[in-house]
């Protein structure tokens, strides 16, 4: 084998060393980016988890303490008046539960 060659044929290793190592360090690289990300995204899904169960707490609360008040029956539950205190309850409600539901799976890499 000629000198000339065996030079070449080193050229050709440590420049596929070079392309492994720069890979390496990009894959490194995009790892720490997903990690960082991920938490944004975690830590944002936790603050809206604990913000829909503290709005679900207060509406239980509301509609808790109207009933022990006045008592409610099946018709204003069911069938509210425009404009009542139970006016789209059950559609936020379900709303708000759903949502829950949502990011539950979301932090799980589930399906719902």
């Amino acid at each position: 084998m000629r000198a000339s060659q065996k030079a070449c044929e080193k050229v050709d290793t440590s420049t596929r060393h070079e392309q492994i190592t720069h890979k390496e360090q990009l894959k490194k690289q995009l790892k720490k980016q997903l990690k960082k990300q991920l938490k944004k995204t975690t830590n944002r899904t936790m603050n809206e988890k604990q913000e829909i169960i503290q709005k679900m707490l207060q509406m239980q609360k509301t509609f808790i303490a109207r009933e022990q008040s006045s008592g409610i029956d099946q018709e204003e539950y069911y069938n509210p008046d425009s404009g009542g205190e139970l006016d789209g309850y059950q559609a936020k409600y379900n709303e708000l539960a759903n949502r829950l539901v949502e990011l539950a799976h979301e932090e799980r890499g589930s399906q719902g």
